[in-house]
């Protein structure tokens, strides 16, 4: 147990540690579905470098049939990976580039009529059509991809928080929503509003621009003006009278 987002986590070794959340009915899913987390890499070497590692995983492939679905951790590039899987081979969609260990990312997965999506720190990585799922029978894992008889096969190395599973598939904007902690949210004046009136004195009117920091955040660029190529200024650390 270590600090996570926002209060504890669950820190995994990498060495055969793991949640079992059991097999209950409502996590039996064969449909429409959701699953989002909060994860940080942590460093691997040796011999586990370049393994896939399961971060949450109800999947079996105790035999020729194939069933269920995994989100993964490839070790070696830290790119992630979901799949879901009814009896071939596991198909899914995955991260087009690796995220850096030791940093927060969010992920959200979902599976509706349309396919697969993904996305990563509040941003679509990758869509695909639709792959078949079948229920594996199996228990479903936080920390590892299946129940192998080796505890410590594909055992995930990092931190986990706030694990959701949701039995429909949510939209583009509730995924959205569910990640924005990670960027700054929840501005006041709200995002489109259209006119905060003329010869307006923030003091003495009370009417401050504010937000909620992102995770972890030390410090906010703010840029105020009409030219959004101009944001590449305050990212370099130039300023002018539009940037406070």
């Amino acid at each position: 147990w270590t600090s996570g987002v926002e209060n504890g986590a669950l820190s995994f070794a990498g060495t055969g540690g793991y949640i079992n959340c059991g097999n209950d009915q409502s996590l039996q899913l064969v449909g429409g579905f959701s699953l989002s987390l909060w994860v940080m890499f942590a460093p691997v070497t040796g011999i586990d470098f370049g393994g896939a590692q399961g971060i949450v995983g109800k999947y079996s492939s105790r035999d020729a049939s194939r069933r269920g679905f995994h989100l993964l951790r490839h070790s070696g590039s830290n790119r992630l990976e979901f799949n879901t899987v009814d009896g071939g081979w596991p198909r899914g969609v995955s991260s087009q580039s690796g995220y850096g260990n030791n940093e927060w990312h969010h992920v959200t997965v979902i599976r509706s009529s349309q396919g697969l999506t993904l996305y990563v720190d509040c941003l679509l990585e990758m869509a695909s059509e639709l792959a078949g799922l079948a229920d594996s029978g199996d228990y479903l894992f936080i920390g590892k991809m299946d129940s192998s008889s080796d505890a410590s096969w594909n055992s995930f190395k990092g931190i986990i928080d706030d694990v959701r599973i949701y039995d429909r598939a949510l939209s583009p904007d509730e995924a959205f929503q569910l990640g924005a902690r990670f960027k700054a949210h929840d501005p006041m004046p709200a995002d489109g509003t259209p006119d905060l009136g003329y010869g307006l004195d923030l003091f003495w009117e009370a009417r401050l621009l504010r937000w909620t920091p992102g995770v972890g955040a030390v410090g906010h660029n703010v840029y105020i003006g009409t030219a959004s190529d101009r944001l590449s200024l305050a990212a370099t650390g130039l300023t002018d009278s539009s940037y406070y």
